[in-house]
């Protein structure tokens, strides 16, 4: 017992006063060590990716690459013929307001075109882009059909408000390796608002590389988050001429409508 002027203290006092400032000095630097492992797996799996000469083409469009390709799975999901990715998003949303995030914007092409599609079938949107590039005057281009532009690293990215749709067709998920893929993943997924949708391309068996990605496991544990998640691979003659993932992802927060 150690006695002052402001009461008495014990050892054990000092020496958790000293462990809590070492742990304050040393947060900042761990916090340092936890945003370079970030980056550091982000950016190899983007070198890895290129190495490969995959290059996703960044003018992907509404027509030519998204509507084929997701209607695809769509179909699939809801068990009869999606001709539109846009009208297989409405009957399972079902919302006259859709907010959409899109992982992977590449020239803004899909955002700037799917929000007068919406339009057209009486839906409003608002719609927002995740792209990494520093310039990108295309994308500039495309601002008046985007509503929101978030420059960066999609692992740095913290959705500010809930999502009905997410898309990522060509993005930060199809360049992530294995290691990091749920829990990308299940950041978006907790984002989206009750039915929200997500439609995710996935990469397996496919570049003579190791990115496959972890279906059994992602699928478990978007189930177990309350989304109905299913798999589908994609035939090259969906998508003929342009280099696409092979596989997709579809999923939804909570029952389908009409379900019981």
């Amino acid at each position: 017992m150690i006695k002052g002027s402001k009461g008495s203290f014990t050892p054990e006092h000092f020496v958790g006063k000293i462990k809590a400032r070492n742990a304050a000095r040393r947060k900042p630097w761990r916090n340092y060590l936890k945003r370079l492992a970030v980056e550091t797996a982000a950016v190899s799996g983007r070198e890895k990716w290129r190495k490969l000469g995959v290059v996703w083409d960044d003018g992907r469009n509404y027509a030519n690459h998204y509507s084929p390709f997701f209607s695809f799975a769509l179909s699939k999901f809801l068990r009869t013929n999606v001709t539109d990715m846009a009208g297989g998003v409405a009957n399972l949303v079902g919302k006259p307001t859709i907010q959409v995030l899109e992982d992977g914007v590449g020239r803004g092409a899909f955002l700037s075109e799917f929000k007068p599609i919406l339009w057209k079938l009486g839906l409003k949107a608002q719609t927002t882009g995740l792209y990494v590039e520093r310039k990108n005057p295309r994308l500039e281009k495309a601002r008046g059909q985007i509503d929101e532009l978030q420059r960066g690293l999609a692992e740095y990215y913290v959705p500010k408000k809930k999502f009905d749709l997410f898309v990522s067709l060509a993005g930060s998920i199809q360049e992530t390796l294995p290691a990091h893929q749920v829990n990308k993943i299940l950041k978006f997924a907790s984002a989206m608002n009750p039915r929200g949708l997500m439609l995710v391309g996935l990469v397996r068996g496919s570049f003579d590389f190791r990115f496959d990605f972890q279906v059994a496991k992602v699928k478990r544990v978007l189930m177990e988050e309350g989304f109905r998640a299913e798999v589908y691979k994609v035939p090259s003659e969906v998508t003929p001429g342009v280099t696409l993932p092979n596989y997709v992802l579809v999923a939804q927060r909570g029952r389908l409508r009409g379900s019981k």
